[in-house]
């Protein structure tokens, strides 16, 4: 497939925690995914297409509404195109680049001068595809040992449905850095970039992006599908900076169309009730320089303070923090973090209490 580019207006993980076995709960809400199809050879993509993403990227993780995921597949180096890259292409059927996509082919993101205004419009336009009811939902955890990342997923239909479903996992890294024609001054750094499908059997990433299909032709309301997928991370990738997407499929009219999906999210096992602490809270949330940890004990004792990221890799830690009997407060040095969710432990012999934190920038 030749994708040839628009000249005026165009269309743009080793873990510290234990981890559970078994994916999250889904839930009954629904999320977008826009799929960003630029190369780097594209001067439009860096003057145009890159910072429409980039402003996407903040918008959707404030609003809550979608994820935005970069597709190449014939830009330099080859290592930055993405593995069954054209046959996403080919499903949305792109013509040229920088093109935005939101979960249907036929629904497309203008793209204009104003990153602001290019974002506002798909938000927009994401904001009315995900008044639609869920059908489906997905829920995963993510976990890594040594190189090999393992994601358990779950997808559960909330209302009986009819047709061809399918459920992958989209592995992306996140500011992969790369020279984009367009953009002065060094390797621009690209917003999730897709790396492939991770895959049920073996751990390469799978030749096409679409999973596996759940469900029979004649779905029932409340049926849920587990299923586990695997990939062994590569030399040249940061894992640091590594996101995994269940997304969920519908097939239609020969099309692969998005109808919901989920960002999988480290798991958060063990006692989840520390003796001695009645109850502990983070403010401001979501922060972005520094927070304070507030917590109300009954007890005096001593606690550790960890934050970890997504994947369970520990950004902070303070250990031997004295509470006494009554109000504490902590603050939280947030400044070298990147945006993103975060856990706040506090642990001691006696069990431990998690607070999810989102940090900004």
């Amino acid at each position: 497939m030749k994708i040839s580019m628009k000249k005026t207006v165009l269309s743009a993980l080793a873990c510290g925690l234990a981890f559970g076995l078994y994916a999250q709960t889904p839930q009954q809400k629904t999320r977008s995914v826009v799929f960003l199809f630029s190369e780097t050879w594209c001067g439009p993509c860096g003057a145009y297409g890159k910072p429409a993403a980039e402003q996407l990227k903040a918008d959707l993780a404030t609003s809550d509404k979608g994820y935005i995921i970069g597709v190449k597949t014939s830009s330099t180096p080859s290592s930055i195109n993405a593995t069954g890259g054209n046959a996403l292409a080919d499903n949305y059927g792109v013509e040229s680049v920088p093109s935005f996509y939101i979960n249907k082919g036929s629904v497309e993101g203008s793209l204009s001068a104003s990153p602001t205004a290019t974002s506002q419009d798909i938000v927009g336009k994401v904001t009315t595809a995900n008044s639609t009811a869920a059908v489906a939902s997905a829920a995963a955890n993510i976990s890594v040992a040594g190189t090999t990342i393992t994601v358990t997923a779950k997808a559960k239909f909330w209302t009986a449905a009819s047709g061809q479903y399918y459920m992958t996992v989209l592995l992306a890294e996140d500011e992969v850095e790369a020279a984009q024609n367009g953009v002065s001054g060094g390797p621009a750094k690209h917003p999730y970039v897709l790396r492939g499908a991770m895959a049920t059997t073996g751990t390469e990433l799978a030749s096409t992006p679409w999973g596996e299909q759940i469900g029979t032709a004649s779905t029932a309301a409340n049926a849920e599908f587990s299923k586990t997928f695997k990939v062994s991370i590569k030399s040249d990738w940061n894992k640091t900076k590594l996101s995994a997407f269940v997304v969920l499929f519908k097939m239609n009219n020969g099309k692969y169309e998005v109808i919901n999906a989920e960002k999988a999210k480290a798991a958060t096992t063990g006692i989840d009730k520390l003796e001695g602490v009645a109850k502990a809270s983070i403010y401001p949330n979501p922060a972005s320089q520094t927070a304070t940890l507030s917590i109300s004990a009954t007890a005096q004792q001593q606690v550790a303070i960890h934050i970890t990221d997504m994947l369970g890799r520990t950004t902070y830690a303070s250990e031997n923090n004295n509470l006494v009997q009554g109000e504490n407060s902590f603050t939280l040095p947030l400044n070298a973090m990147e945006a993103g969710l975060y856990n706040v432990v506090i642990s001691s012999k006696d069990g431990r209490l998690v607070q999810r934190l989102s940090v900004t920038r």
